[in-house]
């Protein structure tokens, strides 16, 4: 599925208005599952956005307008944990 190929995950993520899970998939190089995880506030500082509608079997819409602003606070941080 190359659709992106040659492109920066920056250039990719500017290229289109509306991005579905196996394109992020694809840009990332990354799970499903790890999407999902990347999306968990109780577990980041700076949570990957959520998609705007869900999609069953299609993959969900996400605004690459929003990906894109958070690609530039990465790293993804995870939340430090307080042992008690």
């Amino acid at each position: 599925m190359a659709r992106f190929n040659g492109m920066t995950i920056k250039q990719a993520l500017k290229s289109v208005p509306i991005l579905k899970t196996p394109d992020l998939v694809e840009l990332f190089g990354r799970s499903t599952r790890t999407l999902n995880r990347w999306q968990d506030p109780n577990e980041y500082e700076n949570p990957m956005p959520r998609p705007f509608s869900e999609c069953r079997g299609s993959g969900n819409n996400y605004d690459s307008g929003k990906l894109l602003q958070w690609y530039e606070s990465w790293p993804i941080r995870k939340k430090e944990t307080l042992d008690a």
